[in-house]
């Protein structure tokens, strides 16, 4: 008999229940951490992915053991999704940040430099 089980159901079931433990653990050293810097949006949504990601593995114990099934795709398109807009909520913070508020200054900005140049 192995650690995680004897059974492809026992397997599937405790593997899902370890790396929700791991996902949890994680969640809360985010949680308990005191960064609150000037914009949170990128985190909340990362923070709204991980929440998804336990949803997804919660619910691929559970179609371990055949009581429900949904297709992890789903769940897959969702995260990664998150994940993009994190990304450009991030990259529109950064640009923001740096005063380029729209593409004409950016335009200016180079044509500054090639005068300059």
């Amino acid at each position: 008999m192995s650690y995680f089980g004897s059974t492809p159901t026992e397997i599937a079931f405790n593997v899902a229940v370890h790396i929700i433990g791991i996902v949890a653990f994680a969640l809360i050293i985010r949680l308990i951490s005191k960064y609150d810097g000037p914009d949170m949006r990128t985190w909340r949504i990362m923070f709204y992915a991980m929440i998804v990601f336990i949803i997804k593995k919660i619910v691929g114990g559970l179609a371990g053991t055949g009581i429900i099934y949904v297709p992890s795709t789903l769940f897959n398109v969702v995260i990664i999704s998150m994940f993009i807009y994190a990304l450009l909520v991030e990259l529109d913070y950064r640009k923001n940040q740096a005063g380029l508020d729209d593409l004409s200054s950016i335009n200016d900005t180079l044509e500054r430099i090639n005068k300059e140049l």
